[in-house]
């Protein structure tokens, strides 16, 4: 099953998606934003929970890569999970879904570079791991888990 969906996942890029251009580089603060999950140990299925360390920021300065997917069908935003995890020689185990509400009050922001397309960062973490595990148990307690199906 793994094989066709990669095969699926491989033939659906050559099929152009909604478009991005027309998409503003300003996040909106209510717009829906997926963190797409290929490791096992970022959630729980049983309760069905987002774990925190599905949010932890990589990379100097940190930043937690999420897309934007406003306006796309359910297909749609599987489609980008099953291509990103593909890029890595990996598979699409389940996403987070939450709007950009989550980050209010926090010193967290999107920063929308749409490279690759609808992608943006999770940027302005803290020094402290312990400060960034904090901000991202919040994150996840505000987020839904959908396995992939």
């Amino acid at each position: 099953m793994a094989f066709l969906r990669r095969l699926l996942s491989f033939f659906a890029s050559f099929i152009p998606t909604k478009s991005s251009q027309n998409r503003p580089r300003e996040v909106r603060s209510d717009e829906p934003i997926v963190r797409y999950i290929i490791d096992s140990k970022h959630f729980h299925k049983p309760k069905h929970v987002v774990k925190p360390d599905a949010f932890l920021p990589n990379g100097d300065p940190p930043t937690t890569s999420v897309f934007r997917v406003d306006g796309l069908s359910s297909d749609d935003v599987w489609g980008i999970g099953h291509r990103i995890a593909n890029k890595r020689s990996r598979t699409l185990k389940a996403r987070a879904d939450f709007d950009t509400r989550a980050l209010m009050g926090t010193p967290l922001k999107l920063d929308a570079d749409d490279d690759p397309p609808r992608h943006a960062n999770i940027i302005g973490w803290p020094l402290e791991k312990s400060d960034r595990l904090q901000l991202a148990l919040e994150i996840a307690e505000k987020s839904s888990l959908l396995v992939v199906p």
